[in-house]
């Protein structure tokens, strides 16, 4: 019995918070390695922002340029490179984007 009311109450403050949070509207960033074959070259294409990434700093970098879009699709960079540093700073930045009702796609 109490499961069941509690498995309710949860259910309807899921249903609630989805209700309330705001969908951010805005084009849509495309971040790939620089060898993903689908991307010819950067600049923006029916609504979508595509760019090429060789590592995690210009992740980062091209990620500070994207408050204004309401959706990311970042496909993670093979980066030999990486520091905890590089993934946290992304990671925040990520974070904030949702905060703001924006939505990541990741691969």
């Amino acid at each position: 019995m109490y499961n069941d009311a509690l498995r309710a109450l949860k259910q309807d403050l899921e249903e609630q918070t989805k209700q309330a949070r705001p969908i951010r509207d805005g084009p849509v960033g495309f971040a790939a390695p620089e060898w993903a074959p689908t991307l010819e070259r950067d600049g923006m294409k029916s609504g979508i922002h595509t760019v090429a990434v060789r590592n995690f700093k210009e992740l980062r970098e091209k990620s500070n340029k994207w408050s204004s879009y309401g959706t990311w699709v970042i496909a993670w960079p093979a980066d030999e490179k990486w520091s905890s540093e590089k993934i946290k700073e992304i990671c925040s930045v990520c974070a904030q984007h949702l905060v703001e009702s924006g939505k990541i796609v990741t691969a």
